[in-house]
């Protein structure tokens, strides 16, 4: 599946990541998804995901509007799947840091099919977080391997609390809440539509 409007060389750009990683080793049948930001793609491993997920239970979080808006607004589905698609199951969120907006940013890395389905019926949505560590190890790709400096700082909050996420506000240090809410960047102009993986 495709989010995002992808421009010819976007498009070239991700099969070149995805023929890489292929050679590197990644198996066929992986299920990835890949975002692109304006300036690289993240491309993570959703197959490696949904396993860390049920090794570490934690609870699922209702999507804040804005990143359901946003994710609906970018997301080019399977109308076919989306009608099979059962939206009581919950979906999965990674987070990044953005470096040309510098503040970090969620994505459904799983499940649009389903955030699709239950805005056509009125189910409420809900996702598993990956914490920030997470979703740094779990990247198959990233466009620059020095962004992990910045992931780094939360190695020791993570290891305590690995089933807990709250991506902080723009230019605000990372707290974690009781009850972490998926929130949308609140300029969404500036978003750079994602390519990509298979996810339903």
């Amino acid at each position: 599946m495709t989010t995002g409007r992808q421009q010819p060389q976007r498009e070239t750009r991700t099969q070149a990541v995805l023929t890489q990683l292929r050679k590197d080793g990644l198996p066929a049948d992986t299920q990835i998804f890949t975002w692109n930001a304006s300036y690289g793609q993240y491309v993570w491993n959703v197959s490696q995901a949904l396993a860390v997920v049920h090794a570490s239970p934690r609870p699922a979080h209702p999507v804040h509007p804005p990143l359901m808006r946003s994710t609906l607004a970018t997301a080019r589905v399977d109308q076919a799947a989306v009608a099979k698609a059962d939206p009581s199951r919950p979906g999965l969120v990674a987070v990044y840091y953005d470096l040309a907006e510098r503040y970090w940013q969620s994505v459904i890395i799983d499940g649009n099919h389903r955030a699709v389905r239950a805005q056509q019926t009125g189910y409420p949505f809900a996702c598993y977080a990956l914490t920030i560590t997470e979703s740094w190890l779990l990247l198959q790709h990233a466009p620059h391997g020095w962004e992990s400096v910045y992931y780094a700082q939360h190695l020791l909050e993570d290891r305590d609390s690995l089933h807990h996420a709250s991506p902080p506000a723009p230019a605000a240090p990372y707290v974690r809440t009781r009850r972490p809410v998926f929130r949308a960047p609140t300029r969404p102009g500036r978003l750079t539509g994602g390519a990509g993986g298979r996810r339903r």
